[in-house]
């Protein structure tokens, strides 16, 4: 996840998947480590908008999102 809040995953296959699971959740949940904060994968999956919560680790300072970081 980069810091304006895009979502990002570097396998093409494993990204189509979870954008159809995305699109078919009553509720989307975020679940990233903090070692990915401010990086930038190959294929865009979402954005931490299109979310509903966020867990991380630790704060991410300056994200740009408006769900609920946990």
């Amino acid at each position: 996840v980069d810091i304006e809040g895009n979502i990002s995953d570097s396998v093409q296959e494993e990204t189509y998947v979870r954008q159809r699971m995305l699109k078919a959740a009553k509720t989307k949940v975020f679940l990233c480590d903090s070692e990915k904060f401010g990086k930038t994968a190959l294929y865009r999956l979402a954005s931490m908008d299109e979310v509903d919560f966020a867990v991380f680790d630790r704060d991410f300072d300056g994200l740009d999102a408006k769900c609920n970081v946990l």
